[in-house]
C-alpha cells in the first residue's frame, strides 16, 4: 500500500509544477463555502494503554466548510469524514492488526491569507468506529491541524497539512496518537 501513496504524492507534486507560468500573483479570496478531498498517510502509537500498539494507515478524507472574511484573517468551520485502512502490531500480544477506521469530525479553522497562499490552524472533535475483522470499537477523536492552501485558480486550491489526532476508544483502555500528513484539492464556491 505504500507504493501507491508514493506514486500519488509524486503525481500531485508534478501537477503543481506544471502550473501555467502566467498565474497571477494577486490576492485571492479564501472566504466562502468549499468542498475538499485529500489523501493521507498516518503513523499511530498507543499511550496510557494496557496494550502497546503501533500501526500505519493510508486514507481518504472529504471535507466541507465555510470560511468568513474577518479582515486580515479568515475564520470558519468544517465537517470532515475520514476512512483509513491500517495495519500494525499489538506488541504486547505479538499479534498483527488489520482494519478500517471511519469517522466524522467537526471543527474550527483560522487562516491568514498571503496572496495565493494561506497558512492555517484548525481544531476538531469527532467520533468514529474501528472495524478490525473480529469486532469493532467506537472512539472519540480530538484533532489539531497545521497546514497551508495554495490557490491554483480563483476556485481551485491545493492543500498540504500535518495533523495530530488522538483516538480515545470508548469502553476500553486503548488510546492512540496519530501523526498524519495529508495532500488534497478543494473547490471554493
Amino acid at each position: 500500500m505504500e507504493r501507491p501513496m508514493k506514486s500519488l504524492l509524486s503525481a500531485a507534486m508534478l501537477a503543481l509544477l506544471a502550473l501555467p507560468a502566467n498565474a497571477q500573483d494577486g490576492d485571492v479570496d479564501f472566504s466562502g463555502a468549499y468542498l475538499g478531498l485529500n489523501v493521507n498517510r498516518s503513523s499511530s502509537d498507543s499511550f496510557d494503554s494496557a496494550s502497546v500498539v503501533s500501526a500505519t494507515s493510508n486514507g481518504l478524507a472529504i471535507s466541507a466548510g465555510y470560511l468568513f472574511d474577518a479582515g486580515d484573517f479568515v475564520v470558519g468551520g468544517d465537517l470532515t469524514y475520514r476512512r483509513s485502512n491500517y495495519s500494525g502490531t499489538n506488541v504486547t500480544t505479538a499479534t498483527a492488526l488489520d482494519g478500517t477506521i471511519t469517522g466524522a469530525a467537526v471543527g474550527l479553522r483560522v487562516g491568514y491569507p498571503m496572496g495565493r497562499i494561506m497558512p492555517y490552524f484548525g481544531a476538531r472533535v469527532g467520533r468514529g468506529t474501528d472495524d478490525f475483522g473480529t469486532g469493532s470499537f467506537d472512539f472519540n477523536s480530538r484533532e489539531i491541524t497545521v497546514g497551508a492552501e495554495f490557490a491554483l485558480t480563483e476556485s481551485v486550491f491545493t492543500n498540504l497539512s500535518v495533523e495530530r489526532i488522538r483516538l480515545d476508544y470508548r469502553g476500553t483502555d486503548l488510546n492512540l496518537r496519530s501523526n498524519v500528513v495529508a495532500l488534497g484539492l478543494s473547490y471554493r464556491f
